[in-house]
């Protein structure tokens, strides 16, 4: 989930522009999801997406020998064990 934000002395008083998005387990593609899933996803709802749900792709991976971290997306070579911007440990 991403969102804008607004704060006023570090406390956040309203957001808008929400947008849900799930990855792929399997190979990396991040989609866009519908708000109304989304917003079932984030109340705790167990639920099983198929291929209907996963039609607006923002980001394909490409395995040209480089890894993404699954935490934040960084992009490093494979000789690296742990991801340099966040830590995350690397598949």
């Amino acid at each position: 989930m991403t969102y804008t934000c607004f704060t006023f002395f570090f406390l956040p008083l309203f957001r808008w522009n929400v947008k849900y998005y799930a990855t792929a387990s399997c190979c990396g593609p991040v989609y866009l999801l519908d708000n109304d899933l989304g917003k079932r996803i984030a109340r705790g709802e167990v639920l099983d997406l198929t291929e209907e749900d996963l039609i607006n792709p923002v980001h394909q991976n490409n395995y040209g020998g480089a890894l993404h971290c699954s935490r934040c997306g960084y992009q490093c070579s494979s000789d690296f064990t742990y991801c340099p911007k966040c830590g995350n440990k690397l598949l």
